[in-house]
């Protein structure tokens, strides 16, 4: 599939996990390398899933959570959108783990 300029597409509607993800993008691209395009928080486990597939990879980390205005109260107190990012965080320690390619 193509994306457009010379851009391959997603894989993403093909695969359910990283793994699958690299797996049919190392045996559709015809390229042994590219441009990894995913979430900052994911990027680790999604660049070691790549490259246990044998694709080289170029990370481009997007969707950054960082804040650097100052700190308020609020800032210590349980929101919704914190355990959100404590799920992800969590997901993808333990993805992380279960592929077993965690450092």
């Amino acid at each position: 599939a193509s994306g457009g300029a010379g851009v391959a597409a997603s894989y993403d509607d093909l695969s359910r996990t990283t793994r699958e993800n690299a797996r049919f993008a190392a045996r559709l691209s015809g390229s042994p390398s590219v441009i990894l395009v995913t979430s900052a928080y994911h990027m680790p486990r999604a660049v070691l899933s790549f490259r246990k597939e044998g694709v080289s990879v170029l990370p481009a980390p997007t969707d950054y959570k960082a804040n650097r205005s100052p700190y308020t109260i609020a800032d210590f107190l349980p929101t919704s959108e914190a355990f959100a990012n404590s799920y992800k965080a969590l997901h993808e320690y333990l993805g992380l783990v279960g592929y077993g390619i965690a450092k």
